[in-house]
């Protein structure tokens, strides 16, 4: 018999989602600090070893793609690679624990499902005024600030994460025991596809376009949209230096950013070559040194990352870490699958979000920064909460395992 915990246990994920839409306007900086003190107040502990046992199938496998990631920094050319790796083992090890707590049993769910609605709802207002009304939170936030350009990228993290949250909110919110919230699905979408929009952040709307595309082929066929979301990531992460360089062909009708990535992706491809098996170590991306120019434009030939989370885990870790992630990803899948496949609007929630962080993943930001993590993170466990029992079974009889 399970250990029936405490309302500490049941409330972690509202404890994240209720702090989470201020810090994800304001950049999302404060995500990591935010999710741990969530997963620290909540944490089952007892019941650790339980769950573990329960979810071993694709909890073992992650665990050895983040060791491998973790040893990496021995051999890394990166002379700060294992403080950077302990944070990242730091980062993961909460993660994982919010997500016991806020996924932990129908009560625990049911009440992260009400955060995730009021979370995204005010994220999305949030945003909404930050994108139409020239970022009034973060210049008071930041008065000091004079490049709106650059300032911009704080709300953009915000409907970043929005995109992840925002389909298994539309499932939590349609949902839920008042038929008027059914509504207000439709609403969070169209004010999704609108932000996605705004601020100059392509990868926002292709987040959005792909995310919509992915999550209607779930309603229709939720099985196989769940498990080819999924199939499709992890083949991407295998093939990606050889796929990413592909946009060479169409680079001379693309914007100058996205060209500026094709040289990037070309760059690191010649690095993966010449390491191909164990990489070049842990955070080794930022090491790289030497310029390149495009159009009259000098940037790093890695500026910090990659702008590929998968380009920089073949970077890093070489085929054998690509391997071990894809394992672990399609593992998940098939978790996923078990877990949600049954369920039409679970899937399709799950798809959408899947589908949402794909493109940002791929072409935007580094795949170890903290915040993106638990932004990954958090519309995981948001997944996890949306099976059924639906959200009229507000009775707290459900408490028991």
């Amino acid at each position: 018999m399970s250990t029936i915990p405490s309302g500490r246990t049941h409330r972690a994920g509202v404890i994240f989602f209720a702090a989470m839409p201020i810090s994800a306007a304001l950049g999302a900086l404060a995500l990591p600090v935010i999710q741990a003190i969530a997963a620290l107040w909540g944490t089952p502990w007892r019941d650790l070893p339980r769950l573990g046992r329960a979810h071993a199938d694709w909890l073992l496998p992650l665990l050895l793609a983040l060791a491998w990631a973790c040893a990496s920094a021995f051999w890394s050319i990166s002379g700060d690679a294992p403080l950077r790796a302990a944070k990242l083992a730091l980062v993961f090890g909460l993660a994982l624990l919010f997500a016991a707590s806020a996924a932990y049993d129908d009560a625990a769910k049911r009440w992260t499902r009400y955060g995730l609605i009021g979370g995204a709802i005010l994220l999305t207002g949030l945003s909404l005024i930050e994108a139409f009304a020239a970022l009034p939170l973060n210049r008071l936030a930041q008065p000091e600030a004079i490049d709106m350009g650059a300032l911009s990228r704080n709300p953009a993290r915000g409907i970043c994460l929005l995109m992840i949250l925002m389909f298994p909110a539309m499932i939590a919110l349609w949902r839920a025991p008042f038929p008027a919230l059914r509504l207000a699905a439709f609403v969070l979408w169209a004010s999704g596809g609108l932000l996605s929009l705004q601020l100059g952040f392509a990868a926002n709307a292709g987040a959005f376009a792909l995310g919509s595309a992915a999550f209607l082929f779930a309603l229709a066929l939720p099985r196989l949209a769940l498990a080819l979301s999924g199939l499709a990531w992890a083949g991407w992460l295998l093939a990606a230096p050889w796929l990413s360089g592909q946009v060479a062909v169409i680079s001379d009708s693309l914007p100058l950013s996205w060209r500026m990535r094709e040289q990037i992706w070309g760059f690191v491809t010649d690095r993966i070559v010449e390491r191909p098996w164990f990489g070049w170590g842990f955070a080794s991306a930022r090491s790289f040194e030497g310029q390149q120019s495009l159009d009259g434009v000098r940037f790093g030939n890695v500026p910090l990352h990659t702008h590929s989370g998968s380009m920089q885990i073949w970077l890093e870790f070489g085929v054998i870490g690509a391997i071990l992630v894809a394992l672990a990803m399609l593992l998940a899948t098939r978790s996923a699958l078990r877990a949600l496949g049954g369920d039409r609007l679970a899937a399709a929630g799950a798809t959408g979000a899947i589908a949402a962080a794909w493109v940002p993943f791929n072409v935007s930001y580094g795949a170890w920064q903290e915040w993106w993590l638990v932004s990954l993170a958090c519309g995981a466990t948001a997944c996890a909460c949306l099976r059924a029992p639906a959200l009229s079974a507000w009775k707290p009889s459900d408490q028991r395992n």
